[in-house]
């Protein structure tokens, strides 16, 4: 069973929280080695507080996707210029929009849980829709790199690039919007639909999702 949960920070248990942290530490700064800020094996900095909202997978107890959530009118990295130096010029806020940072998916994890042909990628896109609309967002907001931009195309999801610049590793990354509107929405459930029949066709037993939102 799969299991997406949309959570508060402060609904989070000590337990989550570890393993979340854990898991961002292994792929954020282990993989991807970004510049971010980790304690012991943890990666977790000061907007991970009573502003965040989470989106994290669940199996068997065992977290193995995650995204953080902010608001534009709370302190975030957008708002705050973390990427100032990345970019040629500063970062327009809009209180309008939510910040969507710290997206992973654990490849480990799906493979040692056996949950392998899900479409989880779709999944955590439309539970990001859900919520922003849930909040009165007109629009949501995200730093990505050229892949995860690919990313987000091919799931459906028409991320609009207001701006590019590069990262410390010299990689290309993007300043884009993505747009909760019912055709992006739409879209998101096609590539949802088609994964799922796929994965039936290919006889990989589709897990019972359970939507927290």
């Amino acid at each position: 069973m799969i299991e997406l949960k949309v959570v508060k920070y402060s609904q989070l248990h000590k337990k989550e929280l570890n393993q979340l942290f854990k898991l961002r530490k292994k792929t954020f700064k282990d993989r991807l080695n970004w510049e971010v800020a980790c304690i012991g094996d943890m990666e977790m900095d000061k907007y991970d507080n009573i502003n965040a909202t989470y989106i994290i997978g669940v199996s068997r107890n065992e977290i193995f996707c995650g995204a953080r959530l902010i608001h534009m009118s709370k302190p975030n990295m957008t708002r705050d210029q973390i990427f100032k130096s990345y970019f040629d010029k500063e970062i327009i806020i809009n209180n309008d929009l939510i910040e969507v940072s710290r997206f992973f998916i654990d490849k480990d994890k799906i493979k040692s849980l056996l949950i392998e042909g899900s479409p989880l990628a779709s999944l955590m896109f439309i539970s990001m829709i859900n919520h922003a609309r849930n909040e009165l967002a007109k629009s949501m907001c995200a730093i990505v790199s050229t892949p995860m931009y690919a990313i987000l195309h091919r799931a459906g999801w028409n991320a609009k690039i207001i701006q590019s610049g590069v990262s410390e590793k010299h990689e290309t990354i993007h300043y884009v919007t993505l747009p909760i509107d019912e055709e992006n929405t739409s879209r998101l459930y096609e590539r949802e639909v088609k994964l799922i029949q796929s994965s039936v066709r290919s006889n990989t037993k589709e897990p019972v999702l359970i939507y927290n939102i």
